[in-house]
């Protein structure tokens, strides 16, 4: 079972099966490391259920009481480093501030009124955390949220989460990438949520992509190119892409297939995902399309003329709009 931590829901907050929650953090608790056996109950929908997990967290005073969720992913589980490239360790100020601008160029977009789809990864979380506070301060939205773990930082935020299907058109997608093309083509869902990314990005008037400066790119692979898989017939699939990659012209190529804690990762939908190492992509459109015909494959990370505007936050605060 796949969760994140924060406070227990408020039920006419949070949608029904929208996400799997934690409830294990009091305020008075939020200040402090954990490093213990403890019992914590996990709401799946509204379905309430416990279990003793063994958990060590630092819960550093800068996160709001409200809430403190777990990154959905370790360094050595991202798929850059299953490749054998070493984790960046501790904050990096300057990138922080790229993202930080980015972040606010996409909460000047949402308006009073719309309806606003919530990306997942760690610049659309500072975009949640401030537009929470536009929120608060009176801002009203409908907004649903790519992933489990964003609707929890929105949650937290004190944005209501709601299905996608409850609100329907969406005015407004704000969303980070992992590499961002010339023509703005992407790839995404080093997260893990490629899929309902995609979903909520084609329900969107708007698509508006914020990252720093380092994921622009002049051609698109370099990032392993996750594609989300059926568990069914997995390995067969995963031949069966092989053998269309090698008919391509990808003739050095290596797949991965997405891993976390040292078990098989599992995005939202129950499915797996199978990163593909192909350091450079000619014609993205094509390789989208062929990988999309392969039975077993549900969805890839390339984000095909989707995004409508692309603003890139530079160290300096600057941010600058492709």
């Amino acid at each position: 079972m796949q969760g994140v931590l924060c406070r227990r829901p408020d039920p006419s907050r949070v949608s029904p099966g929208a996400s799997e929650f934690v409830s294990l953090l009091s305020p008075e608790e939020n200040h402090r490391n954990f490093s213990e056996e403890m019992t914590i109950e996990v709401y799946v929908g509204f379905d309430l259920h416990r279990t003793t997990v063994s958990l060590v967290l630092e819960v550093e005073p800068r996160i709001p009481p409200v809430l403190a969720c777990v990154t959905s992913m370790s360094d050595s589980d991202h798929p850059k480093n299953q490749r054998g490239q070493k984790a960046n360790s501790g904050s990096d100020q300057p990138a922080d501030t790229a993202k930080t601008a980015a972040a606010r160029h996409g909460v000047a977009q949402v308006q009073n009124g719309m309806n606003v789809g919530m990306g997942t990864g760690s610049t659309a979380e500072i975009f949640i955390r401030l537009l929470g506070q536009k929120v608060r301060d009176g801002l009203k939205i409908r907004a649903t949220a790519t992933s489990a773990r964003s609707a929890c930082v929105a949650n937290g935020a004190g944005i209501r989460v709601e299905d996608l299907d409850q609100i329907g058109r969406l005015d407004v997608t704000v969303d980070g990438a992992d590499e961002i093309g010339p023509s703005r083509d992407l790839i995404k869902g080093g997260g893990g949520a490629l899929l309902r990314e995609k979903i909520v990005a084609a329900a969107s008037e708007r698509f508006v992509v914020i990252a720093d400066e380092s994921k622009l790119v002049e051609i698109l692979g370099s990032y392993p190119l996750p594609v989300e898989i059926i568990p069914f017939g997995k390995l067969d699939t995963q031949s069966r892409i092989c053998a269309e990659l090698r008919s391509c012209g990808f003739p050095d190529f290596t797949t991965t297939w997405r891993e976390r804690g040292g078990r098989p990762f599992v995005t939202d939908e129950g499915n797996a995902i199978l990163d593909l190492h192909l350091g450079t992509i000619r014609d993205v459109g094509e390789l989208d399309s062929m990988l999309n015909c392969i039975p077993g494959v549900v969805e890839t990370g390339l984000f095909v003329n989707m995004a409508n505007e692309c603003a890139v936050g530079a160290r300096d605060g600057r941010v600058v709009i492709y």
